[in-house]
């Protein structure tokens, strides 16, 4: 990953004091967060008159069909399409979360997961940053979304051709989910994927470029 795509560290926009309270909303989207059936309303505030590219506060209210409201408050970036990704099953319990994009650069999206952990609204990041999808021809970041052995994964695989025309550097790192919002780191590993043309792509290229989970696969041009 080059540095123009790298997503920033845990909480490096935190340090600049926000100027208002985040009540523009942005964008409402719904979805089964409680499993009970019924759709909830999850809706995304920025604080009035953010710049497009500034990391500023914003804050997210789940309001359950079944009755009550969940805040939670957290930084990012305005993105240029639409802040919520999509609405997925990203830790196997069967109820609804939602993808949120918190940033961005020319060719990569870095997304946090917003999951229902039955009692609050959770923030769920790759350990100190967001997760990150995307890339160029020369490298790429997927985020997969699986379940190995009755356990509910997130894989984060990085591949580069850098180093060699004719093959695909890649480290692959898993994690899973203790419960419903918490992350651990569980295995990492790296290999190498010869191509027979230069600058072929991997096989499958969605694993290395795009993010997927369950039904949610974006972008549509990297499956078949």
């Amino acid at each position: 990953m080059d540095a123009a795509s790298r997503p920033p560290r845990a909480r490096d926009a935190a340090r600049t004091s926000p100027a208002a309270s985040p009540t523009d909303l942005v964008t409402r989207t719904r979805g089964d967060f409680d499993c009970d059936g019924r759709p909830d309303d999850l809706a995304l505030y920025v604080q009035p008159g953010a710049a497009p590219s500034a990391n500023v506060a914003w804050r997210a209210t789940l309001t359950l069909a079944a009755g009550g409201v969940h805040p939670l408050d957290f930084t990012a970036i305005r993105g240029p399409l639409q802040q919520v990704v999509g609405i997925a099953d990203v830790n196997g319990d069967g109820c609804d979360d939602a993808v949120v994009e918190v940033g961005n650069s020319a060719s990569t999206t870095w997304i946090e997961f917003f999951v229902y952990d039955g009692a609050d609204l959770r923030e769920v990041r790759e350990v100190d940053k967001p997760f990150i999808f995307g890339g160029s021809v020369r490298h790429g970041d997927g985020i997969e979304c699986r379940t190995t052995d009755g356990r509910a994964e997130i894989v984060h695989r990085s591949v580069s051709n850098n180093t060699n025309d004719f093959q695909w550097d890649v480290v692959e790192r898993v994690y899973q989910w203790q419960g419903k919002a918490d992350l651990v780191p569980w295995s990492m590993r790296t290999l190498t994927i010869p191509v027979v043309h230069e600058r072929d792509q991997p096989p499958e290229p969605w694993r290395y470029w795009a993010l997927s989970c369950g039904k949610l696969r974006t972008p549509p041009s990297a499956f078949p």
